[in-house]
């Protein structure tokens, strides 16, 4: 929730400058080199740049595309609607976009859990068969605590092991 909040916040803070700079007029352009590839961008007053038109997903160092592409997208929306709309949309979508990580996320503990339970309730019942079908000097030999311990630890540490296997431990 603290990233939200805060994804919002810069988003905020975003198309604020942006419609700052839609009052000033102060804008330079120039030319970004991005190996070898040139995109053309403006600065505002700050000196920061702006992206005016898309970069190629291939032309560059892909941090720098994906940056200039949203940075190019959000202005593009911001001259369709206005900055307050675009802001609504950005957190819809992150909305959105936290409600399919939340749902992914449940969906899988929903199937992992069942199939880590069902393993070790095979294991547990293939003990106890095991158990009552040993003699009992096997039992007037060892303490009845060791095995026990023996037994639950066993067990413990294959469900650790599904679940460090799965990505859940």
């Amino acid at each position: 929730m603290k990233r939200f909040i805060w994804v919002l916040a810069a988003a905020a803070v975003l198309i604020s400058s942006c419609m700052k700079e839609e009052i000033d007029a102060g804008k330079v352009e120039v030319i970004i080199r991005a190996e070898g590839m040139s995109s053309k961008s403006s600065l505002d007053v700050k000196g920061h740049a702006t992206a005016t038109h898309l970069m190629d997903w291939g032309s560059g160092n892909i941090k720098d595309v994906l940056s200039n592409n949203a940075d190019y997208y959000v202005r593009e929306l911001i001259s369709i609607t206005n900055p307050v709309t675009t802001l609504l949309l950005i957190g819809l979508i992150l909305t959105f976009m936290t409600f399919l990580k939340t749902a992914a996320y449940f969906l899988s503990s929903a199937a992992i859990i069942p199939m880590r339970t069902g393993v070790v309730r095979d294991i547990r019942n293939s003990l106890y068969k095991k158990i009552t079908s040993l003699s009992l000097g096997f039992f007037s030999e060892e303490r009845k605590g060791d095995i026990i311990a023996r037994m639950s630890g066993d067990v413990q540490e294959i469900e650790n092991s599904i679940m460090a296997w799965t990505g859940w431990g």
